[in-house]
């Protein structure tokens, strides 16, 4: 019997074995972890900021992760299927920013993560080590 991460594991490798020439494994494996880590993560997990974090530290996150993952890094690269990949963290790092950049979104954001401790943080409400994208 195979364990879903054996298989999991497989498949990335699988993928990672397919890489265009014009991207190097080592590219190819960050926007896959990145892509396959961002759905299960909140925006300041993906960031890699704290809860409480101020307008300066989120700005600093956002051009680091925006900088590793931004499509025009690649431009004029055969990036295959992995174009898509890319594009989709990018896009999930921009709404990160967007919606914690701005008081009134990040209120109702934070809000909508009230039902229990925001992931990221441990039940006093510190921040919880965690790694980002």
């Amino acid at each position: 019997i195979v364990s879903a991460g054996a298989t999991k594991a497989a498949q990335d490798a699988q993928e990672l074995d397919a890489v265009p020439a014009d991207l190097s494994k080592e590219e190819a494996k960050e926007i896959l972890d990145a892509y396959q880590s961002m759905e299960k993560k909140n925006y300041y997990e993906l960031l890699g900021v704290a809860v409480d974090a101020g307008k300066k530290e989120l700005k600093a996150a956002y051009f680091k992760y925006s900088k590793r993952f931004h499509p025009d890094r690649f431009f004029g690269k055969n990036m295959g299927p992995w174009k898509d990949k890319l594009e989709a963290v990018f896009r999930k790092l921009s709404e990160a920013n967007d919606i914690l950049s701005e008081e009134i979104t990040r209120k109702e954001y934070d809000k909508s993560l009230k039902g229990g401790p925001v992931s990221g943080q441990d039940a006093s409400g510190d921040a919880a080590k965690s790694s980002p994208i």
